[in-house]
């Protein structure tokens, strides 16, 4: 049978009692179910020969010249997904003697812990190793071995080594998933001018390994709407506003494991497409057309974009060489004109804007035609017909 394991990520061998990681884990049960060594029992099988000692419950063994000890089970996997080995251990000898115990995981010992002879130490040291294995039969060896390979000890000196609390654990981290069209806070203009819908696209990513792969996800758009489990790609999603002129949600993809749920949120604002409406001196006007002025019987031009619909921030009235006021006044009055003007046409825009995305603004165009009062004209045709009658 072929018990071929193949490593597909780089491992990296940890202390337990250094730094944590950063990410919340989860910890499957021990395959190894750690306690019991006895031959024949859990499909342990011993190589090298004897000299082991399982009474006390851990792996103790003795050599007493060179020679490689192991104790060995077939153990089943899932395939791609990530595994840590850890145990406690020593080796122990008096004498100027090399030897080290080990755990192994996999054929080619893909998941490794070792530890060097301590000299007269018995203390246990713990360690642990991870990473990813893969096995085309579904099954790794999962081995203890006591390796003494420079055996100086006088007569008949031995090299013990121990094992204890040995295990092998699935470890799953908890997931990376993002909004890939992220903006911190979607602020969109409606479909049509004053309108209440919107269309917003936001990307569903997930980053997270396979190893650590996702149990159920969804994507909550604020609004009541949910999707479950959706595709990882760009969703559209409508929005209504319900009331007034503007609406905000707050969009919140999740997704979870074993380990953790993770979630990535972007804030929906929806701002009603503004609608120009002009008043001039107490009239509504339309695109394009021609107002007259009369500078006797009103001095003072009144200008209003208050009827104005939609989400404004802002207005702006030009006309050139005579007015340009931008900002949040939507009025303006005052003297634009003199006796100067008479006859003159003024071209006159308005602007009402937001700052939102999409169509943000309207304007409308009129023409001022500034003329004189009507018995003014009357006196100057008489003065005229006295003139020639002379």
């Amino acid at each position: 049978m072929n018990k071929q394991v193949i490593l597909i990520m780089t491992i990296v061998e940890l202390l337990i009692f250094g730094n944590s990681p950063l990410q919340a884990e989860w910890i499957g049960p021990n395959l190894v179910k750690n306690g019991d060594f006895s031959q024949g029992t859990q499909d342990w099988f011993r190589t090298g020969g004897g000299g082991w000692d399982c009474s006390s419950g851990r792996a103790e063994c003795v050599s007493y010249n060179d020679s490689l000890l192991s104790q060995m089970k077939w153990i089943s996997i899932q395939n791609n997904k990530r595994y840590r080995i850890s145990g406690q251990s020593y080796s122990y000898a008096d004498w100027m003697t090399k030897a080290k115990t080990r755990i192994e995981c996999g054929a080619s010992a893909e998941l490794v812990t070792d530890w060097w002879n301590s000299g007269s130490s018995k203390n246990l040291t713990t360690k642990m190793s991870e990473g990813i294995l893969s096995s085309s039969t579904g099954k790794v060896a999962f081995q203890l071995k006591h390796d003494v390979y420079t055996y100086n000890a006088p007569g008949y000196g031995n090299v013990e080594g121990v094992f204890d609390n040995v295990g092998l654990y699935q470890v799953v981290y908890s997931p990376t998933i993002n909004l890939t069209q992220k903006q911190n806070g979607i602020r969109i203009n409606s479909n049509t001018p004053s309108g209440s819908s919107a269309t917003v696209s936001l990307t569903l990513n997930n980053a997270t390994d396979y190893a650590d792969e996702l149990t159920s996800w969804s994507m909550n758009w604020g609004d009541g709407v949910v999707e479950t489990n959706p595709a990882f790609t760009s969703h559209s999603h409508t929005y209504t506003i319900t009331n007034g002129s503007s609406q905000t949600w707050t969009s919140t993809f999740s997704g979870t494991n074993q380990a953790a749920t993770a979630l990535d949120t972007d804030t929906v604002t929806i701002l009603s497409q503004p609608d120009i409406a002009l008043w001039v001196n107490g009239v509504s006007v339309i695109d394009g057309q021609i107002i007259e002025i009369d500078i006797y019987k009103n001095p003072i031009l009144d200008l209003s974009l208050l009827n104005s619909e939609g989400y404004l921030e802002g207005a702006n009235f030009y006309m050139d060489g005579k007015l340009n006021q931008t900002g949040a006044d939507f009025l303006y009055s005052g003297n634009l004109f003199d006796i100067s003007d008479i006859g003159l046409t003024y071209s006159l825009t308005t602007d009402v804007y937001n700052t939102g995305l999409g169509t943000n603004s309207d304007s409308l165009n009129i023409n001022l035609s500034v003329v004189p009062e009507p018995c003014t004209l009357l006196l100057l045709g008489l003065g005229g017909l006295l003139i020639r009658k002379r």
